[in-house]
């Protein structure tokens, strides 16, 4: 079996010897055009400085280590982001530091359209511990009258253990989902802890905890809540979300992934920031 190693070794060895034979049959005198070598695009970079709760950090330095632009010096603004246009032949190393934060290297995504990093600063003090079995309730906030009243509150067991990432970050959680019927890759969110705040969001590309209620209808969350002063092992933690609980009704089966933008029967939709999200341990 070739291994990827042996693999590359394999390649660089047939290019080898694909470029001698090249050569040797071209007549005495000859000349081959050499490859053009492609410039390095000028990309612009969008960088995010935030803890391990989800919360912008504003004020983080954040200084480019290697490539064109090298010690250039930058910092993050109110909601975290920070930017600059440069050149990017390869990976660009990015540092960004805080003072309260451990600091963080990371290397820039580079893409076609432009370049993107982002940073989880992890806090010096240490993150409570909140993995575990829970309880998770969600109720809409009262005046979300035109949700159907069956799904104005729902209640579904979860849990809650470290973040499935390639290099392990303290403070960073995956919950899924454990009891109930759920439209695809519609059972989980994410909790992110910073000292002890508790952060807690079911937004990614679009929500991430849809329950199916019925025969294509469902109840979908795009919400955020956070609480302080959380203790690890903390029997409860409950705090008031914002965003918006979505009930749709289909006209035919889901596909690979949930939308209600089209084909739908009927839709309702509430955004008031009165609703409450309780993790009760188990």
């Amino acid at each position: 079996m070739t291994t990827r190693a042996g693999a590359c070794a394999l390649l660089i060895l047939t290019q080898g010897l694909i470029a001698c034979s090249s050569k040797s049959s071209q007549p005495v005198g000859s000349s081959i055009a050499p490859t053009p070598i492609a410039a390095a695009p000028t990309l612009r970079l969008n960088g995010y400085v935030y803890d391990t709760a989800f919360r912008p950090i504003a004020g983080a330095a954040v200084e480019v280590i290697d490539g064109p632009q090298a010690g250039m010096a930058l910092t993050s603004e109110s909601n975290g982001h920070f930017t600059y246009t440069g050149t990017f032949p390869s990976a660009v190393t990015i540092r960004a530091t805080k003072i309260g934060y451990a600091p963080a290297t990371e290397t820039a995504r580079i893409y076609p359209a432009g370049a993107w990093v982002y940073f989880d600063l992890v806090s010096i003090v240490p993150a409570v511990d909140v993995a575990g079995n829970y309880l998770l309730t969600i109720a809409a906030d009262p005046s979300c009258s035109m949700l159907p009243d069956a799904v104005r509150t729902r209640d579904y067991s979860v849990r809650v253990g470290p973040a499935n990432t390639t290099t392990p970050v303290p403070g960073l959680y995956d919950a899924f989902a454990t009891s109930g019927e759920f439209a695809p890759y519609g059972n989980g969110f994410e909790i992110g802890v910073s000292g002890d705040y508790v952060g807690i969001t079911t937004i990614g590309e679009g929500p991430t905890l849809v329950e199916k209620v019925g025969e294509n209808r469902y109840i979908a969350y795009s919400i955020d809540a956070g609480v302080r002063d959380v203790t690890s092992g903390a029997t409860t933690i409950a705090a008031p979300f914002s965003g918006m609980i979505e009930y749709c009704e289909l006209a035919s089966p889901i596909g690979q992934y949930y939308d209600c933008s089209s084909s739908y029967l009927k839709r309702e939709q509430c955004t008031a920031a009165g609703g409450l999200l309780r993790l009760t341990r188990r």
